[in-house]
């Protein structure tokens, strides 16, 4: 009998991997639910071949000489069996009519909270650097991402004529990291003039490897032509977001570089459980977002909801006016006084190119937090405030340094404690 899922499940879930590469749960019928960031007939017009993606994952819907409408931005329930095609995950319905549901528009939120808003629900691409799309790939294989400045390093294929395709390959630093930019022939791309680069590129992030262990191949597929975006286009993304317990109460702070029709974020939590059964996300409250910026701008929002104890994960879900949304990555906190001062080493460590700072403090100190190289030099200041007994949790940046060994310092009062770190990139 085939292996068979009970119910639906997250995308994440049926295409974790084996040593080999290999995905756990091959040959498995399954039923997700996404919301389709690819219509039908974009990358194909003679096989269904598109992509949905939820909170967790993304996935290719493929099924060989048939094909039916699917709507960009629409919310679809799909079942089928789990396949894998050259290291990507599939899911392949066995009737489109019977195993595909189309659940419609999914409700938004309106920039006018009187007006009704029908414009279809689509999550933001993911920002990164092609070095830090490469570190975890796989995590984002069939989601929707984004590159910023990215250039044709002239090392791959010629930017395509009309109906061939093409392997551009494309870099973001220069030429220290290469990426391929796979243009597809059934798009409206092959046939233009090539852009003037550099470029913001959008689009599915697919995998064409041949042998285990799959972690090779990777590439960016856009769209359309309104994925090749301008230089700058994209937004950026938070600079920092940290957590903390002020008695009992959680603090939630963060910050952004620059904002484009950013209408605000939801703040969602999490009660982290000791089983492998994770609790839901429960949204807590909404910042009424600054619309646009140039300039940093600072947030916060004081959780008194939260029990007296325990350990709780918080993620923000960032809304455009146009209510497409983006989450970031989740911090976790817990609630309890420590009743000493504690350092933990950063994690992870190796890092690249963001490590997270834990320290407890048990009585109300001036803290600060530096990092040096290891001439001693000091290369940033993270904090220098006064803060309450509590856990304390710092995210720290590093994309402008260089690899190689750093120290960092807390001082809380009277008490220090120096650590040491890796960079790597």
């Amino acid at each position: 009998h085939q292996k068979v899922f009970t119910g639906t499940t997250t995308i994440a879930k049926v295409k974790t991997i084996n040593d080999e590469g290999r995905l756990n749960h091959l040959d498995t019928y399954a039923r997700i639910s996404g919301i389709a960031t690819v219509a039908s007939g974009v990358f194909s017009t003679e096989n269904l071949d598109v992509y949905i993606q939820d909170d967790e994952g993304g996935i290719n819907i493929f099924k060989y000489g048939e094909i039916t409408n699917i709507i960009r931005g629409n919310s679809y329930i799909v079942e089928g069996l789990i396949s894998q095609y050259y290291g990507k995950a599939e899911i392949i319905p066995d009737d489109l009519t019977n195993d595909i549901s189309d659940i419609g528009i999914v409700s938004v939120r309106s920039a006018d909270l009187n007006k009704s808003n029908s414009i279809n629900e689509m999550p933001e691409p993911i920002v990164k650097t092609i070095s830090e799309f490469l570190l975890n790939a796989e995590d984002y294989e069939g989601m929707l991402i984004g590159i910023k400045h990215v250039s044709n390093s002239n090392g791959g294929d010629g930017w395509p004529t009309v109906g061939a395709n093409a392997n551009v390959e494309i870099t973001d630093d220069g030429g220290t990291t290469k990426y391929i930019l796979r243009v597809d022939k059934d798009t409206e791309i092959d046939g233009t003039t090539e852009p003037v680069w550099p470029k913001d590129v959008v689009g599915i992030l697919t995998q064409y490897d041949s042998s285990p262990p799959y972690n090779f191949g990777y590439q960016i597929l856009p769209r359309d032509l309104n994925d090749i975006q301008n230089d700058g286009a994209l937004p950026v993304e938070l600079s920092s977001f940290t957590a903390f317990v002020i008695e009992n109460e959680i603090q939630l702070i963060w910050e952004t570089e620059t904002e484009v029709n950013n209408f605000g974020f939801d703040v969602e939590r999490q009660k982290s459980e000791m089983s492998s059964h994770k609790a839901e996300w429960k949204k807590v409250a909404f910042i009424e977002g600054l619309g646009n910026s140039d300039s940093k701008r600072n947030y916060s929002f004081i959780d008194k909801t939260a029990d007296i104890s325990g350990k709780y994960n918080y993620r923000l879900k960032q809304i455009d006016i146009d209510g497409g949304y983006k989450y970031t990555e989740s911090i976790e906190v817990e609630i309890g006084i420590p009743n000493k001062f504690e350092v933990a080493q950063n994690y992870p460590n190796p890092f690249n190119p963001t490590t997270t700072i834990s320290y407890s403090i048990p009585e109300r100190s001036k803290v600060q937090i530096t990092i040096y190289n290891v001439l001693g030099q000091l290369v940033k200041k993270l904090l220098d405030k006064e803060q309450l007994p509590g856990k304390y949790k710092l995210s720290f940046d590093a994309s402008s340094l260089s690899s190689g060994t750093y120290i960092y310092k807390v001082s809380a009062g009277e008490n220090i404690k120096v650590r040491k770190m890796v960079l790597i990139k």
